[in-house]
């Protein structure tokens, strides 16, 4: 009776371990989708992943643009 107890729990432990993990795997942009924001800036956001560093610096200088403006 012992060796079919302890059969059965080390075969449990055996089936737990090779379950695959439950963690869940995103991407980034699932993970941007999530985001509790409007549907343009997710999309600026993704642009803004995929270009470089000039693609960057034109969005700031966009993004400076627009604040000075609606301060004058």
């Amino acid at each position: 009776m012992d060796a079919l107890i302890k059969l059965i729990h080390r075969k449990g432990i055996e089936g737990i371990l090779a379950e695959p993990p439950k963690t869940k795997t995103s991407t980034i942009e699932d993970t941007i989708n999530e985001l509790p924001i409007r549907k343009t800036l997710k999309q600026a956001i993704k642009i803004a992943l995929a270009g470089n560093e000039s693609t960057d610096k034109e969005i700031l200088l966009y993004i400076t643009t627009l604040i000075s403006q609606e301060k004058n």
